[in-house]
């Protein structure tokens, strides 16, 4: 038995030293003998990480994040979100607290931001005398700054941080805003026109005719007169007006007297006034008509009384005027039994219109004197002369033609005259007499024009005032308003001084005028008009 034992023990120990000798061969002889290299020691190492790397892998697989950012816990605190290494997942971490110059935003800690503070403690404040300014937080930092100046309206004043009209330092020198007053010829009116608060007089506006009752006067003067005047208005104007509803205010005119006449008419029946207000330079012409039982005649006047009269007529009278104020008096010849119902026709022609005539003085002929221009007197009529177109007809072998009498080839003439302006145009039976000359030649001894012919006039002008051949010359017929283009310069005439002029058949017709009527005459300021009717007031 103790034999056993101490072979077993010998086996043991060696055993045991196999363990730690690898020279020694083990004893078991049922395993067979291997020798073990160092570097399999070293893979086993490596394939006991390997295993406890899957292991890992497979522990982080099997875990959930519990977070996914840092948190703030109040102010001072934090609570970090991190990935814990052992398991792969992000884990809460214990909260801790922010360094005491720090606080916790957005989750994490960060260096603290100054306070601010108020700049100001009122709502607003003046800055200066007009603007001001309000206190508030108007960059949202939570503090209130004060605004930038805000300015004031023109008439307001900052007083305590509001702006306002200021009370008037002034007082009222009229009551109410728009109110009138005169000031001698000038017209004021009420307002505040230097912003002070308070109304004075101002805006003064000048009254051409005077100013009365807080009001420019009208240009009609004050009645002084029975009858009144009545003011013409329009341009040319026809006025109906009865001689019997006058009063015999007037009973002469010693400064006027008819054309180239020196007598002064009897004027005692009754009148009637008009007045115009002529505002720039030009001819006014007035004319009546009336029946035949009536016998009224017209007057210009530069004021109300017979001493001042500028120009008369039996039916028509013709004056040239400056700017002013003019009168007209239709009055009754010699007494109350003449006088009645008649028709006043006032044109007026501006020197600036389309009509606008020549001012001039033209020398007549032989004793005839002087007239000044534009003119209005009795005008005689005038024949026919020969024109181009008659020459174009007659003439032969080159011998000019003119008529052998007053009527041959007369019918002709007139027939062409229609051609040229409408059917009944052409007037009068007879060529122009010899008067020391052709028939029919005129003062000039030549042909004229067929379209100048049908509208010509003449005038007792010398030698040195006479127009060129077909000068334009106005035509107006003063009872009718009618006027025409008439041509001047072809004949002279007529032989007496009593006559202002000649005007051939057609215009007589035109115009229904008969020989001896009266009529104006003066030279066109435009040239360029056709011959024949114009209307002297449509452009």
């Amino acid at each position: 038995m103790k034999k056993a034992i101490l072979l077993l023990s010998a086996l043991m120990l060696l055993m045991t030293n196999a363990c730690t000798d690898s020279d020694v061969v083990a004893v078991n002889k049922t395993e067979p003998k291997h020798e073990v290299p160092d570097d399999e020691d070293e893979n086993d190492e490596n394939d006991k990480k390997d295993e406890n790397d899957k292991k890992d892998d497979n522990d982080k697989k099997n875990c959930e994040d519990e977070c996914e950012k840092s948190e703030c816990i109040g102010l001072n605190q934090i609570k970090d979100c991190k990935i814990e290494k052992k398991s792969g997942c992000k884990k809460w971490s214990e909260p801790q607290n922010c360094p005491e110059d720090e606080e916790c935003q957005d989750g994490k800690c960060s260096p603290l931001v100054p306070p601010c503070s108020d700049t100001c403690d009122k709502a607003a404040e003046c800055v200066g005398d007009n603007a001001y300014r309000t206190c508030a937080d108007t960059n949202d930092d939570g503090c209130k700054e004060w605004s930038e100046a805000i300015s004031c309206a023109q008439n307001e004043k900052c007083q305590d941080g509001v702006c306002a009209v200021p009370p008037p330092t002034c007082t009222n020198a009229c009551n109410n805003k728009g109110d009138l007053q005169c000031s001698g010829n000038n017209l004021q009116t009420c307002d505040d026109y230097n912003e002070d608060g308070c109304l004075e007089w101002g805006k003064d506006t000048a009254c051409e005719y005077g100013c009365a009752d807080s009001a420019c006067k009208d240009w009609v003067p004050e009645c002084t007169t029975d009858p009144c005047p009545k003011p013409i208005t329009q341009n040319p104007q026809t006025v109906p007006g009865n001689t019997a509803d006058g009063k015999p205010n007037i009973s002469s005119y010693p400064s006027c007297t008819d054309f180239n006449k020196t007598d002064v008419a009897n004027e005692g029946g009754p009148e009637n006034y008009y007045v115009i207000n002529i505002t720039e330079p030009g001819y006014l012409a007035v004319g009546v008509s009336s029946k035949s039982k009536v016998d009224v005649d017209v007057h210009i006047l530069s004021s109300l009384d017979g001493d001042h009269c500028l120009a008369r007529g039996d039916k028509a009278a013709g004056h040239y005027l400056d700017p002013g104020i003019y009168y007209i008096s239709v009055d009754t010849f010699e007494s109350m039994s003449k006088a009645g119902e008649y028709s006043l026709q006032v044109t007026f022609i501006p020197d600036s219109g389309k009509c606008g005539m020549k001012r001039s003085t033209m020398k007549r002929r032989k004793t005839c004197g002087e007239v000044q221009m534009p003119a209005t007197g009795p005008v005689a009529t005038e024949a026919h002369l020969v024109t181009d177109y008659d020459r174009s007809l007659y003439d032969k072998d080159g011998k000019l033609w003119w008529p052998a009498n007053q009527e041959e080839h007369i019918d002709t003439h007139k027939a062409h005259t229609d051609e040229l302006f409408g059917a009944g145009t052409s007037s009068g039976a007879k060529w122009c007499p010899a008067e020391g000359g052709n028939i029919g030649s005129g003062s000039s001894g030549k042909f004229v024009p067929a379209d100048a012919e049908a509208w010509y006039i003449n005038m007792n002008w010398d030698s040195s005032t006479k127009p060129a051949k077909g000068t334009r010359y106005l035509v107006i017929d003063p009872v009718s308003g009618k006027t025409v283009v008439a041509a001047a310069g072809y004949e002279t005439g007529p032989g007496s001084c009593d006559r202002m002029g000649g005007a051939v058949y057609e215009i007589r017709k035109y115009t229904s005028t008969d020989h001896g009527d009266t009529m104006t005459f003066g030279e066109l300021s435009k040239q360029d008009f056709p011959f024949g009717p114009i209307n002297c007031f449509e452009e």
